[in-house]
């Protein structure tokens, strides 16, 4: 969700479903976002409509046990703080 700091007026960016208990978001050079959500890690990246984002998962399957924590490099690589 989006929300206009001066109109307080709110938008929703993303509602594919794959979002459930997210933990961290990190925001790479070119304005895709990156959400940690329990086990996995979601895109949403803008397709060009206003307020309108895409989902895809891109990493799941259980390599993570407990993450806490997402940053992005700057050639890309996203880095995930784990528990474990």
């Amino acid at each position: 969700m989006v929300l206009d700091p001066v109109t307080g007026d709110r938008n929703v960016i993303s509602s594919g479903g794959l979002l459930s208990s997210t933990t961290d978001l990190a925001i790479a050079k070119n304005g895709d976002i990156y959400v940690l959500d329990r086990n996995s890690i979601v895109r949403l990246r803008y397709n060009g409509t206003t307020h309108v984002w895409d989902q895809s998962l891109i990493s799941t399957g259980g390599m993570f046990r407990s993450p806490r924590g997402i940053a992005v490099a700057d050639n890309g690589y996203l880095y995930v703080a784990d528990l474990t």
